[in-house]
């Protein structure tokens, strides 16, 4: 439960509101902002998440302790056959060497992309309603 809380307290929704929300704010550097964030989230809070997540607690005694760092590098190796992990990993190796989506996936992701933000927005404002003391 700890792991999770974390992930929600330090990695912001800033892929889907933060153009909305930075495009105010800062209208040039929006798009650096948001891709820094982005990485930052999906290349390292979710894959440590993750192997926290599939961690039992690891007490390291002297009877046990390689057994237990057994133990975590097979959680370590678990959580990187994780889409969840592998992915955005995979999509930044992509990235880096140049490699692109053909032009119809590009206008897929795009509408997709486009409508997360609203869509973030639209939610979040329904789960404070809901949340409302009064």
């Amino acid at each position: 439960m700890s792991a999770l809380r974390s992930l929600t307290i330090s990695g912001p929704a800033i892929p889907f509101v933060g153009p909305t929300l930075l495009g105010f704010l800062f209208p040039t550097e929006t798009s650096l902002i948001v891709a820094i964030g982005s990485l930052i989230m999906n290349v390292v809070q979710v894959p440590l998440t993750v192997i926290l997540l599939s961690t039992d607690s690891y007490e390291l005694s002297a009877s046990n302790k390689n057994r237990k760092i057994n133990n975590l590098g097979l959680d370590i190796i678990s959580a990187f056959k994780k889409p969840v992990v592998w992915a955005p990993i995979f999509a930044l190796i992509l990235s880096l060497f140049g490699i692109t989506l053909s032009p119809i996936w590009q206008k897929n992701f795009s509408v997709l992309g486009g409508a997360t933000g609203g869509m973030a927005l639209f939610s979040i404002g329904i789960i404070l309603y809901v949340k409302n003391p009064s």
